[in-house]
């Protein structure tokens, strides 16, 4: 009779065991619950320290130019009258050529080398829906897309927040992109509240199966006592390794009564099928304040 259990003199080497996808969501799940308990949030009042510092006015903070910004740019026009004076402007030409192709993928020549899958590349059904494939495909893919995420983001001293995210997708060269965060923060005479609403239309630079990056241009708006709006531009970068791990990055700037309002996120994603489940972290911050934390979240793409 054969004994169902694995016998070392019998056998050399011990049975592998890959952890199941039910494993490593419960690893993933553990490793939230730990950044969230152990994060320490900074002082309480954070959400009217931040606006105060968006109302401040933006000649308190304004830098007079000094000589080496003078120098900076005296520098950048002799470089650019030294290539519009060399072989008759033709080296002003060959730069903004190979500039015009870095920034928009649309190379003027050598495309097999530089781009070659510039107008072929379309949407995958979703990340990893073929192994070692992330958002994109070469080719035969769809022409659309949409995903949609959202997650919350805890401190101790009662700072929460919740962020709602979408990204539509119309052709493969472009997106538009819209999300809201909304901050509560708990003091003595009630909850004090924040939100900002950003909207942008972002071009889809680097569309391959491993990596993805876009950059772009919108809005931002503030609100808490008061409101405030202005431009702004965005960019992120998501890197696909392998099944089913991805890294996402996004940073983007506003321009709110003068004031520059930057917010950053980095996330690490586990996707099964179509669903994906995150952890990582986003910050706020204007002049010297700042809000932010490690974030918990859910997404799904269509």
């Amino acid at each position: 009779m054969h004994s169902q259990y694995w016998n070392p003199v019998r056998s050399v080497n011990p049975p592998i065991h890959t952890p199941s996808t039910r494993l490593l969501l419960a690893r993933f799940a553990a490793i939230a619950c730990l950044l969230l308990l152990c994060f320490r949030a900074q002082a309480q009042d954070q959400l009217e320290e931040f606006e105060d510092e968006v109302k401040a006015s933006s000649s308190s903070g304004r830098v007079e130019k000094s000589a080496d910004d003078s120098g900076f740019w005296n520098a950048v026009f002799h470089f650019l009258y030294l290539l519009e004076s060399s072989d008759g402007g033709g080296g002003l030409h060959q730069t903004g050529s190979a500039l015009k192709g870095l920034v928009t993928g649309a190379w003027p020549t050598g495309w097999d080398k530089h781009n070659p899958n510039f107008w072929t590349a379309s949407y995958s059904p979703f990340p990893y829906h073929s192994p070692q494939v992330g958002m994109f495909v070469n080719q035969a893919g769809n022409r659309q897309a949409i995903n949609f995420s959202g997650h919350y983001l805890t401190g101790r001293n009662g700072l929460r927040s919740y962020s709602v995210r979408s990204r539509f997708f119309p052709s493969p060269f472009y997106h538009i992109e819209a999300h809201v965060s909304g901050f509560s923060e708990e003091r003595d005479n009630g909850d004090d509240y924040l939100a900002f609403y950003d909207l942008y239309i972002n071009y889809n630079r680097v569309r391959t199966q491993k990596a993805t990056f876009w950059y772009g241009a919108g809005i931002k708006v503030l609100q808490r006592r008061s409101e405030y709006y202005g431009p702004s531009v965005n960019m992120g970068l998501e890197v696909y390794p392998g099944s089913p791990l991805s890294f996402h990055g996004t940073a983007n700037i506003g321009r709110l009564n003068n004031r520059s309002v930057w917010e950053t996120m980095f996330r690490i994603n586990t996707h099964v099928n179509r669903a994906i489940a995150y952890v990582g972290y986003q910050r706020f911050s204007v002049g010297d304040v700042s809000l932010g934390g490690p974030i918990l979240g859910l997404g799904m793409h269509f």
